[in-house]
């Protein structure tokens, strides 16, 4: 597959249950977007209201492949408030059409459905990836 870089792709993922599920990293999924995921732009939203990147990286030893983690701490709202994908979106310089995101719980992926964005519910690596795929084609 080619990657058009003049095409604009943002991935948005969610830590809990994406990154880390029961307590372990996704060792399948972050090799995946560290060597050959076809969207460069990747950051995180998350619920979490603790040094995100800190425990990601000290705890579950996720390498920092993000650009950034947009948390409800810092923001001030929590998925699936709509505010905090605005904010995201603000951050990133991104248009919602422009983003991909990711979690494991419907109620936050329709709320950044309900804005525009494009989404994925994650159920699996497998399912994910070929979502992901058919979606920047």
């Amino acid at each position: 597959m080619e990657y058009d870089d003049e095409r604009k792709i943002y991935l948005l993922l969610d830590i809990s249950g994406v990154l880390v599920i029961g307590g372990e990293a996704n060792h399948e999924l972050i090799e995946y977007l560290t060597s050959s995921c076809p969207i460069e732009r990747i950051s995180l939203i998350t619920n979490w209201d603790i040094d995100s990147s800190d425990i990601l990286t000290r705890r579950y030893g996720i390498p920092e492949f993000y650009d950034e983690i947009i948390s409800a701490d810092e923001t001030g709202y929590a998925k699936p408030n709509p505010k905090i994908f605005e904010e995201a979106l603000r951050r990133l310089g991104a248009k919602p059409e422009e983003c991909i995101f990711v979690d494991d719980t419907e109620d936050n992926v329709e709320a950044a459905r309900m804005l525009g964005m494009k989404v994925i519910l994650y159920r699996d690596f497998v399912a994910f990836r070929a979502e992901l795929e058919s979606l920047v084609e």
